[in-house]
């Protein structure tokens, strides 16, 4: 074993016996499940827990009346009147908000629609009512045109793309784009990660020998290259060896997670 051999092994050494490393190696996978399992839990709630949207609706130009989709995230009742700005019916708690459909609305050029609420409306409230009132106006498009939605599905259709790689000798093989670029990204993260963290240790390192004036006899043995050499594939060891851990055991842990959830 060379010199740089040497270094890179009492770097290793020293640092996966450290406390701090002991303590990351276990902390990390903990962390990484955690937010994982944080986020399925809000997830999961949001959708299960939460009570529908109630929204009152009063068409003036009776173009989408009675047309717009309910289901258990949000329900539409219809007014016969506009209540102004009378903030009753939202106070009482009945209604999450109000949708106003002017008298001027036309399908084809669909504009002047408001929503009243006392609460700020959500991005996807926001664009789940958006999409109820773009199929009730699609709805109404194709009755007024004499088309069934039965041949307007017909005309939907959905093309997979097979992508195949070719190399040298012109032989083809099955490629996968999403894979590819899943993997591309987690490499990507995996090595801005690595220089983020683990090149500050390396600074770390050699700072320490300096103040402990360890350095000067250390390169009295060895070249100021090898050291560092040596400083760098030692603490890129601890790296993989830390990274290959967390990926592991977050991987069982968030598997776990998934199959409880």
């Amino acid at each position: 074993m060379g010199k740089i051999g040497l270094i890179t092994w009492r770097e290793y050494i020293t640092r996966v016996r450290k406390k701090s490393f002991l303590i990351m190696t276990i902390l990390g996978p903990v962390l990484i499940a955690a937010f994982y399992g944080i986020i399925i839990f809000l997830a999961v709630n949001d959708s299960i827990g939460k009570d529908a949207e109630k929204v009152l609706v009063y068409d003036e130009s009776k173009t989408i009346e009675g047309k717009l989709f309910s289901d258990e995230r949000m329900e539409f009742s219809y007014a016969e009147n506009w209540e102004g700005r009378n903030t009753d019916s939202l106070k009482s708690g009945e209604f999450t908000g109000r949708l106003l459909i002017p008298k001027e609305f036309n399908i084809y050029e669909p504009e002047g629609v408001v929503y009243e609420s006392e609460n700020s409306l959500s991005i996807e409230s926001k664009e789940r009512i958006n999409n109820r009132i773009e199929n009730a106006i699609e709805e109404e498009k194709m009755s007024q045109l004499g088309v069934s939605e039965t041949a307007m599905d017909s005309l939907k259709t959905h093309v997979s793309l097979h992508a195949l790689t070719l190399d040298e000798e012109g032989s083809a093989k099955s490629s996968s784009t999403e894979l590819n670029t899943i993997i591309g990204m987690g490499a990507s993260f995996v090595i801005y990660f690595f220089i983020f963290l683990y090149g500050v240790q390396v600074m770390k390192g050699v700072i320490e020998e300096k103040t402990n004036r360890i350095v000067e006899v250390i390169v009295s043995s060895v070249k100021p290259f090898q050291l560092m050499m040596g400083k760098v594939f030692g603490l890129a060891l601890v790296g993989l060896t830390q990274i290959i851990i967390w990926l592991v055991f977050s991987g069982i842990l968030m598997g776990l997670i998934s199959f409880i959830f």
